[in-house]
């Protein structure tokens, strides 16, 4: 009996390959399958994309839409790709706000829409509107500010 006809070679090899093909689907597809099959990408630009990280969360009215797919420096400013997975057109006036989950937790970006009555932003288009919401550090620096400013009074 040859090898390659043999039963126990088939089902291994069709147990090897299912494996391959659930962990890529795994990988790429994670708890949304619209990110392999569709949706669309934007871009923001920061000056300073601290907490923010691959893969974090897109959230609209507090409801998960995308992830950020990626995050580079260009031009000294942060380029963040988002991969929205929501049919949910964004205008030309779309906000985007960088927003935390608690006191402590990781950064996470908020998107609202913006107005019908403006153009729709087409695929990898940049939101323009860009709101940080402020972090701990610079709470912490302006509470710094502070107290240098009442013991130099003092």
């Amino acid at each position: 009996m040859k090898l390659i006809e043999a039963p126990n070679y088939k089902v291994g090899l069709f147990v090897t390959t299912m494996a391959i093909i659930s962990a890529v689907m795994a990988v790429k597809v994670g708890d949304n399958p619209k990110l392999l099959f569709g949706g669309k990408t934007a871009n923001l630009v920061l000056p300073d994309a601290a907490g923010l990280m691959k893969g974090g969360q897109v959230k609209m009215s507090g409801i998960p839409i995308g992830v950020i797919r990626d995050i580079k420096l260009e031009n000294g400013l942060a380029k963040v790709t988002i991969k929205l997975t929501t049919d949910t057109p964004l205008y030309l006036s779309a906000t985007a706000k960088l927003k935390s989950q608690g006191i402590l937790g990781e950064k996470y970006i908020d998107i609202h829409p913006g107005s019908s009555s403006d153009p729709v932003l087409t695929d990898g288009e940049s939101i323009q509107r860009v709101i940080d919401q402020g972090s701990l550090d610079q709470v912490i620096g302006q509470i710094s500010q502070i107290s240098d400013s009442i013991r130099q009074i003092a």
